[in-house]
């Protein structure tokens, strides 16, 4: 995914007494560091070029011996605009402050700091940093000796998280800017209406003036009318278009003469047209309003997404003529969740990145201790070969073929032929099985990562989950088993496929962490995780069970409410259950819900719809 942050050079402090540090820390990021294994398995991870996007980050190194000196470039950097993305703090600098003083100093200065406590040592335990430095996100902990890729990692994502929180301000800035703005327009908005309405009462006992001041009100409402931040629409009971204002015109690119006069249907085409779900087939039902998402294309070749309220449109009598339809352009905010669900699934991927490493590293290894084997056999056996073509020529020449048949004996002897015979199949079973179980695990991660698209599509559920339970198993596989009972009987289901992913991969590390509670390291037996999925006439059911701890009765109204975790400090955000609960309720139309027993354990149950062929396109 091409970043928007691409390109900034980024500032990084390192605050280390060592200068052989300095030197290391100058090597990795801005030194031509070897990437290219790294590539590689970006490449099959993820598909695409084997470049990786480090090759394009600039970093902007600086060096501070004592935690002091460190502190008064921060406040330089801030005073100078141009602040520090990212810290490496050593945790040892005699003689003067140590690492957590200096970061506790550091951030009264710089709050927006992100920071990597560097040590070899546990001076500190891990409560006594929370307790000085508080539960925060804005710090990592990184061990020496350095791993190259992961203090480069570790630079390029604490980097990308400073500037993108930065952006975010930001934007949130400028939406609070548009936000009074509106607030102005529509005060404003009102004040006119206010002055048309006392207008109008003047004009009642102003006869002479009436025809005049009722002009003058219509034209001013009809301004307001064109100049409405939403798009209006009225349309009659005919479903044809009665007005059109300027705002919707301007966004589906024609004018209002050309809108009046057509079908509702030509002027704002949406995928419930022609049905009983069509908003304004049903206020003329009877239905007093009605809100729906929908797509439109907009006069630059675009995609707008829009939210439609349908509402009873009324004559002077109050009987329903037609219909009142606001337009309201909503792909800004629609972008902005989008980014904020990727943002979450690659912290997700960030957080399963070292389990993924080593269930990729352990068959990796038989793989390679096998390959060295039948190279040995190999020479072996090469040796053995070379002894009975010897013996071959011998015989073929009359010569003293005995000495030589005595040699390729002892010589087959020596190398064991039989032992080889038994092992070297086995080690060729082996190895293929380390590949195929490392294939698995990056077609799974190249699925699960795949960023979906704006539309729903067809997907094969049963697969999907056997790719995120994959994904998942280095969080599941020390505490519990996983049983699945799919149901082959359900075809492709319409979804949004990535953010399924995320819901089922937020529910089963859940699941994991719940055993854990209960059987602890696993060491005396393991939970049970069952994922399960039917289908139930329009609808398709995934139930994901657990054999954990349960959840107690008094915080079960509160699961699905973003930031509330009953985890402890630094393992859950409480945001994984918030996400699931919108992505399947509001993007799906669907349901989560849960059935719990305390002791015994937790079941979610996901409803969504199956679709329909006419609304989804093919996965």
């Amino acid at each position: 995914m091409a970043d928007c942050t691409d390109g900034v050079v980024r500032r990084i402090l390192v605050i280390d007494d060592n200068p052989e540090i300095h030197g290391d820390f100058r090597t990795i990021l801005q030194g031509a560091v070897d990437t290219s294994e790294l590539d590689a398995l970006g490449a099959a991870l993820f598909g695409g070029s084997t470049e990786t996007s480090a090759s394009a980050t600039t970093y902007r190194l600086d060096f501070a011996s004592q935690g002091e000196e460190g502190l008064e470039q921060v406040k330089h950097a801030l005073a100078d605009g141009e602040p520090y993305h990212l810290a490496f703090v050593d945790m040892r600098m005699p003689p003067g402050w140590d690492g957590l003083e200096t970061i506790e100093r550091v951030w009264q200065v710089d709050p927006a700091l992100q920071v990597v406590i560097c040590t070899a040592y546990s001076d500190h335990s891990w409560e006594d940093v929370i307790r000085r430095l508080g539960a925060t996100d804005k710090l990592l902990i990184l061990k020496k000796p350095f791993d190259t890729v992961e203090v480069a990692q570790i630079a390029s994502t604490m980097t990308e998280k400073w500037l993108l929180s930065r952006q975010a301000s930001l934007k949130i800035e400028e939406m609070d800017r548009k936000v009074d703005e509106r607030t102005r327009q529509l005060a404003a908005t009102n004040e006119a209406l206010e002055l048309s309405n006392a207008r109008l009462q003047e004009s009642i006992a102003e006869a002479g003036q009436m025809a005049s001041r009722a002009e003058a009100a219509h034209a001013e409402l009809r301004q307001i009318f064109d100049t409405a931040t939403d798009g209006i629409l009225v349309i009659d009971k005919e479903l044809k278009v009665l007005r059109a204002n300027r705002t919707l015109c301007d966004m589906l690119g024609m004018t209002p003469e050309e809108a009046v006069g057509k079908t509702c249907s030509s002027v704002l085409p949406h995928a419930e047209c022609g049905t009983s779900d069509c908003p304004v087939r049903r206020i003329l039902a009877g239905e007093e309003q009605v809100e729906l998402d929908m797509g439109l294309h907009a006069d630059n070749g675009g995609r707008l997404f829009c939210t439609t309220t349908a509402a009873p449109y009324q004559d002077a009598d109050n009987q329903v003529v037609g219909v009142l339809c606001t337009i309201r352009d909503v792909t800004e905010r629609r972008t902005m969740e989008t980014q904020l669900r990727h943002a979450q699934k690659l912290e997700s991927i960030g957080q399963l990145a070292a389990g993924i490493a080593h269930e990729i590293n352990t068959p990796t290894q038989y793989v390679g201790d096998n390959t060295r084997f039948l190279q040995e056999a190999f020479e072996d056996l090469m040796r053995v070969v070379e002894k009975h073509g010897e013996l071959v020529r011998a015989v073929a020449e009359g010569g003293a073929a005995a000495d030589v048949a005595e040699q390729a004996r002892a010589l087959a002897e020596d190398v064991d032929l039989d032992y080889l015979n038994q092992e070297i199949p086995s080690a060729i079973d082996q190895s293929l099985e380390g590949v195929a179980r490392v294939a698995k695990i990056v077609r799974a991660m190249k699925e699960f990562s795949h960023p979906g698209g704006d539309e729903k599509t067809r997907l094969d559920l049963n697969r999907a989950i056997e790719t995120t339970i994959t994904v998942a198993r280095n969080e599941w596989k020390y505490v519990a088993e996983v049983e699945t009972d799919f149901d082959d009987a359900i075809s492709g289901v319409a979804c949004f496929p990535g953010d399924l992913n995320q819901v089922v991969l937020n529910i089963i590390v859940n699941a994991a962490h719940a055993i854990a509670g209960v059987v602890g390291d696993g060491a005396d037996g393991k939970g049970t995780i069952r994922v399960t999925t039917r289908r139930s006439g329009q609808w398709v059911e995934i139930r994901i069970s657990d054999s954990g701890t349960g959840i107690p009765h008094d915080v079960q109204p509160r699961i699905f409410d973003p930031f509330f975790t009953t985890k402890e400090v630094g393992k859950g955000t409480g945001q994984g259950l918030a996400l699931a609960y919108s992505i399947v309720t509001e993007k799906h139309g669907g349901t989560l819900t849960f059935e719990t027993e305390a002791g015994k354990g937790t079941t979610f149950v996901i409803r969504l719809p199956h679709g329909v062929a006419s609304d989804v396109k093919e996965s």
